[in-house]
């Protein structure tokens, strides 16, 4: 992550992508420290949309995700000044919130030489859902504990930043199933670009039915209303009123179709998963040493 990543004296071209650049700065450097704090491990994945490290946190001793996304894309730059200070607005908000289905936001900044924001969270030992999947679909049990979750992360992240959207990545490979030892189960991770308001591809609750389809095995299926234990009929509401049902009434329907008793309020979801904040001192801003 640039100056704030690595100890890098040469600075890689301008027409050099974005994820490039970051790949050139962290071959120049052992072990380079993020924010004065988070020390670089391993690079995890690196795609178009940005690139994840495991580190270390040298004030806690512990294993953490740091992710470096791109919010304009992989060619792009990074955000202004007024983006940058709603930014880390949302990332302390985001702080006071634990939840064992979220993994939750430790810190999070800007890049002082390019403005590309970058966000560290809890690293969770497990297998990702993608992998699972491949042997076969999830037992109707297990889809209403991913589900349920997801929605009431969901539910609990537009409380918390006053915004009803699915504020959670959907994807297969980035929902992780949590190793026995951590009693976490499905875990999710939260969709930085939709958060920066650059991903609106998809709205409502659309991310939802996909994502149901998929650990169900129902794509382009049609089901029956008591199938998976009444998931069948749920799915049948959602994929006729994605765009247009709110997630309470999402959870709401699917507490009905499943025959259990009606959600949590949003705002008592808040209330149980806020945590004290602690003061993070943020490293002075550098100025940047590109041409």
């Amino acid at each position: 992550i640039s100056t704030a990543l690595t100890c890098s004296t040469r600075s890689p071209s301008r027409s050099c992508p974005p994820h490039r650049r970051l790949a050139l700065r962290v071959s120049c450097a052992s072990n380079p420290v993020v924010s004065q704090r988070f020390q670089i491990e391993d690079l995890v994945i690196q795609d178009s949309s940005g690139v994840v490290f495991r580190a270390v946190d040298l004030e806690t001793q512990q294993i953490v995700a740091v992710r470096r996304f791109f919010p304009f894309g992989a060619n792009g730059g990074g955000l202004d000044a007024a983006e940058q200070g709603a930014y880390e607005i949302a990332v302390t908000r985001l702080a006071g919130i634990a939840h064992p289905a979220l993994r939750g936001v430790i810190f999070g900044d800007c890049d002082p030489v390019d403005g590309m924001p970058f966000i560290v969270t809890e690293w969770v030992e497990g297998t990702r859902l993608q992998s699972i999947l491949e042997r076969g679909p999830l037992a109707p049990a297990e889809a209403v504990k991913l589900l349920t979750r997801a929605l009431d992360v969901c539910g609990l992240l537009s409380e918390v930043l006053a915004e009803e959207s699915v504020w959670v990545e959907t994807e297969l490979q980035s929902i992780i199933v949590g190793a026995e030892s951590t009693a976490r189960g499905f875990t999710f991770s939260i969709a930085p670009l939709k958060w920066l308001g650059k991903n609106d591809g998809q709205r409502g609750l659309e991310s939802i039915v996909t994502l149901t389809e998929e650990i169900l095995d129902w794509r382009g299926k049609i089901v029956s209303d008591q199938a998976a234990n009444g998931l069948g009929g749920w799915l049948k509401w959602l994929r006729h009123s994605a765009r247009t049902a709110t997630l309470h009434e999402a959870r709401e329907k699917l507490a009905a179709a499943i025959g259990v008793g009606p959600p949590l309020p949003a705002r008592n979801l808040v209330r149980q998963a806020t945590r004290p904040l602690v003061a993070t001192k943020r490293p002075p801003k550098k100025k940047s040493r590109l041409p």
